[in-house]
């Protein structure tokens, strides 16, 4: 079945259906397109074709084709010249343009019309198998506008394919557009960097034998064009949607759709003139006084006062014999006839008769009770003065008088019920979704959502590449949570422009070695990097020490680092080098960073590094540190300060080279280095003092007797000789009976011998001779 709400999807077999339909409703649509001017781009022309030219056009069998068999001309007047039978290359009634990168046909109406629907008929050659294996691929991805100039860009995209394959493509293709527009234009393109889909063709070409624009017929609008246009000024300007009257209502009409006479008093176009004040109204078209005059003004247009009798007359509102009867509803009291009671300028709303003492009948109220009631709930309860249904209105229509069908979205009694969101609208008396259902919507009653991956009318369309799929919106196919890296668009399914890769295609691509080569889902460079950078995405510098294509060349290593691009020493040497290109090593005694520093106390000079000035054979005698250049902390000296300086009088005055104690020895200790405790029988500072005679060596930093005396003395500092006939050491020993005292020290008896005996000890007896 043909709708033409939406996207209509239909082939050749279907043509007959579509002629069908045309001709039912002739009146209804109006193709504005037909023998209009038109432009087409690279229109095939026979005469000026040369074999050696760079254009061709597509024969249809899978090769290019220089055209030499085709002897027709296949400008753009073809599409719109209501010829399409022959839907063939050769059949002289299609437009074909040479193939090329872009393809544009457009239709100029000649005026701004209010379109309802186009209709394209592509090239087939009549074989739809062949339309779908080879020339479709020419024409997934079009898109169609409607503009009032011919830069599309400024006007209204009706349409864009991006869910056709190969095998749902239709050869006659229709897509509601209800716009106003004049130019029509046909555009389909694969650019260059642009990824399409694999079924697309690497070239396009615009090959359309018919194009149709339909506007609803002269006098009607509405979804189907059946319902009548009201009294418009200029009926070409009834718009085909909703009836408005573009330019304003004919003379004795008024509202937006111009079907309303004008109220009492006012006449004129749009109802825009006031009755003169003394006519009872007016007529509605020129305004004369057709219903008559207020009181108190004759003539034929009211113009001229009254002339009042003297006499008197009944009473306001009563009338006949003796003015016994009272008036009706006139519509003005005073023009009520003194005599038999005839309301001169009509009655009030609602009454009737010459009295207008009758009520109107059952279904009709308001003036002269010549409207029709709405649709009541209850007609007896329709006011016969106003029309109002006192107890509401039937079923599909609302308002005070019940004439008001229901509004777009609303059903039932009063039309209160409101039509399910999933319905394009619906029908205004049961509620059921009769006119098809909103887009993302499926199911006899609207009530599935299109299934995961799929939106738009009649979920035909496919969603793009959504970061998750579950959201992409039914309804328009927009990507709730963005896009998948890569893609960009409400639909994600372009993918990011050359340069720019990953999540909503912000993050730029890096140095990548061709730019066309950056993936646009992860910014990859797939052909590696620019000299100088690096990493999957290039976006990294070379690191300290590497350059050149992908950071695969390591710098020299006497550079401190070097130039990314080409390896030059532009930011200087390591330490322990110079020159242009670092190749030369410091001169011997200097090192560092420009050779600036000097080596320190090397046991060889020759082996103080040119880098960092470590000794590498070790410190002079004094020396410290890797660089020898901190002499030995206090207390210590000579090779590597692993000597411990002797007893120095003063510490700070040790040599740190050899140790000499230049401010002599503490006491008890003697020597250049003051290691040296002092030798046996000497104390005090540098040992210069010697101990007492009488002590066995003494205490090296007193003098005092703390060892022991020398035999033959005793006391604390060995000051007492041993007492008489004690000797040795501790006064321990004896002196012999036979010496009259003997020496303290060794016992000899140096003081004599008693009688009787001799020799040194006095132990020799003498003979008597």
């Amino acid at each position: 079945m043909v709708s033409l709400s939406g996207h209509s999807v239909y082939h050749l077999y279907a043509i007959t259906v579509w002629f069908c339909l045309l001709s039912v409703s002739q009146a209804k649509y109006v193709n504005v397109a037909l023998n209009k001017p038109v432009y087409q781009q690279s229109s095939y022309e026979p005469a000026y074709f040369k074999p050696d030219d760079d254009l061709y056009i597509y024969d249809g069998a899978g090769d290019k084709s220089s055209g030499d068999k085709m002897d027709v001309k296949a400008d753009g007047s073809k599409a719109v010249d209501g010829r399409k039978s022959d839907p063939s290359r050769d059949g002289d009634q299609c437009a074909v343009s040479y193939v090329s990168q872009t393809a544009t046909l457009w239709v100029n109406l000649t005026s701004i019309h209010s379109i309802h629907h186009i209709t394209i008929y592509f090239r087939t050659d009549n074989d739809l198998q062949k339309f779908n294996n080879s020339l479709a691929k020419f024409v997934l991805g079009f898109s169609v506008h409607v503009s009032n100039t011919t830069d599309k860009l400024l006007g209204t995209l009706c349409y864009k394919d991006y869910t056709f394959t190969l095998d749902t493509i239709p050869s006659v293709f229709t897509t509601t557009c209800h716009v106003h527009g004049q130019y029509v234009i046909y555009y389909n393109e694969r650019l260059p960097g642009v990824a399409y889909p694999d079924e697309y063709s690497k070239l396009v070409d615009s090959a359309l034998c018919e194009v149709e624009v339909y506007t609803c017929g002269l006098g009607y609008y509405g979804a189907e064009c059946q319902q009548e246009c009201g009294h418009c000024r200029d009926l070409t300007q009834c718009f085909h949607t909703n009836g408005s009257c573009l330019t304003g209502c004919e003379v004795g009409y008024h509202g937006e759709i111009c079907k309303e006479p004008c109220p009492h008093g006012f006449f004129g176009l749009d109802c825009a003139d006031r009755c003169k004040d003394t006519c009872d109204g007016c007529n509605r078209f020129n305004g004369s006084c057709d219903s008559g005059c207020n009181p108190g003004w004759q003539g034929y247009d009211c113009q001229d006062a009254k002339q009042f009798s003297l006499s008197p007359a009944c009473d306001q509102g009563s009338f006949g014999d003796n003015c016994l009867q009272k008036c009706g509803h006139c519509r003005d009291v005073n023009q009520c006839s003194n005599i038999h009671g005839t309301c001169l300028t009509g009655c009030d709303a609602g009454y009737q008769g010459d009295l207008c003492k009758t009520p109107c009948g059952q279904g009709y109220y308001g003036a002269e009770c010549q409207q029709e009631c709405g649709h009541c709930r209850d007609l007896t309860q329709c006011v016969h003065t106003n029309g109002s249904c006192l107890t509401g209105c039937e079923v599909g229509y609302h308002g005070e008088t019940c004439q008001t069908p229901c509004p777009y979205g609303f059903f039932g009694l009063d039309c209160a019920d409101r039509c399910k969101d999933t319905c394009d609208g619906c029908n205004r008396f049961s509620g059921s979704c009769d006119s098809g259902c909103n887009p993302g919507w499926k199911g006899y009653d609207c009530q599935d959502a299109c299934d995961q991956g799929s939106f738009g009318d009649n979920c035909l369309q496919k969603c793009g590449h959504c970061r998750d799929v579950n959201q992409c919106s039914n309804i328009n196919g927009t990507c709730l949570t963005g896009c998948d890296a890569g893609y960009q668009g409400d639909l994600c399914k372009t993918p990011c422009g050359q340069g720019y890769y990953g999540a909503e295609c912000q993050q730029e691509c890096g140095h990548c070695h061709d730019l066309t080569q950056c993936v646009h889902t992860n910014g990859s460079c797939l052909t590696g990097c620019e000299v100088g950078y690096h990493g999957e995405t290039c976006q990294i510098p070379c690191p300290y020490g590497f350059f050149g294509l992908d950071c695969a060349d390591r710098c020299k290593d006497t550079c401190d680092g070097c130039n990314r691009f080409n390896g030059s020493c532009d930011s200087g040497c390591n330490p322990g080098w110079k020159g242009y290109d670092c190749q030369d090593a410091c001169d011997q005694g200097s090192f560092g960073d420009n050779c600036l520093q000097k080596c320190g106390h090397c046991r060889d000079v020759n082996q103080c590094s040119n880098i960092n000035g470590t000794c590498l054979t070790g410190c002079d005698a004094g020396y410290q540190g890797d660089l020898c250049k901190t002499p030995c902390g206090q207390g210590y000296y000579g090779a590597e300060c692993q000597q411990e300086c002797g007893h120095c009088h003063d510490l700070t005055q040790c040599v740190h080279t050899n140790g000499s104690c230049l401010t002599g020895c503490e006491v008890g200790y003697h020597g250049e280095t003051c290691q040296i405790p002092c030798p046996y029988g000497f104390f005090g500072l540098d040992c210069a003092d010697r101990c007492k005679d009488t002590c066995d060596g003494c205490n090296r930093f007193n003098g005092s007797c703390d060892s022991g005396c020398n035999p033959g003395w005793q006391g604390y500092d060995c000051q007492d000789a041993c007492p008489y006939g004690l000797f040795g050491q501790n006064c321990t020993g004896e002196c012999n009976d036979t010496c009259t005292g003997c020496n303290n020290v060794n016992g000899l008896c140096d003081r004599g011998c008693h009688p009787g005996w001799r020799g040194e000890y006095c132990d020799i007896a003498c003979f008597v001779h």
